[in-house]
């Protein structure tokens, strides 16, 4: 990761998430439920370009049994979560660096097609 230029946009997708946030010094833990093929609402800050013409929140499809804990993290911004405030995606301030725990590749996610057009056209 250090020697990833800082301007190169980044998608990380489940574990690309958890080291983006460890990579920052976030911790990754296991998570309370995991998760497996299954769908759940995810809220996000509507004025992130990744999440343009999507409604908040809208279901992504999980398959995960550890999550980061970016609390304390001061280079990365929470930009999507579960109705338990669980971190469903992350975004570097200080580069075009962003991390979902969700898979949008995945046939049973709503808009997820539009997360990634999104995000190639950033």
């Amino acid at each position: 990761m250090r020697f990833v230029k800082k301007k190169i946009p980044i998608l990380g997708v489940c574990l690309g998430h958890q080291i983006l946030g460890y990579f920052a010094g976030a911790k990754v833990k296991p998570a309370r439920n995991i998760l497996h093929g299954k769908t759940s609402p995810i809220y996000f800050k509507k004025e992130e370009k990744i999440f343009n013409g999507i409604p908040s929140p809208t279901t992504m499809t999980r398959y995960h049994s550890l999550l980061v804990y970016p609390q304390k993290v001061q280079v990365l911004e929470v930009i999507a979560w579960t109705k338990e405030k669980e971190v469903m995606g992350l975004k570097y301030i200080d580069r075009p660096w962003y991390g979902v725990q969700f898979h949008p590749e995945s046939v049973l996610s709503e808009n997820g097609p539009k997360i990634l057009e999104n995000f190639l056209n950033l």
